[in-house]
């Protein structure tokens, strides 16, 4: 049986600094845009789910 493996703390702020980029990606508006590549910034909507998602990620 395979163990789960810890992450190291540069992982976790990995995970922690995509979270906006993967949440505007998904969107329906940005859906194979890049957030630095369209020069448009992050709607207020799109900031909350990420900061969620961040919260949810250090809960965990």
């Amino acid at each position: 049986m395979a163990k789960g493996q810890a992450i190291c703390p540069e992982e976790f702020e990995r995970m922690l600094s995509a979270t906006l980029p993967v949440v505007t990606e998904v969107g329906s508006r940005r859906k194979k845009a890049k957030l630095a590549e369209d020069g448009k910034q992050p709607t207020v909507r799109e900031r909350l789910i990420a900061e969620s998602w961040k919260q949810l990620l250090r809960g965990l």
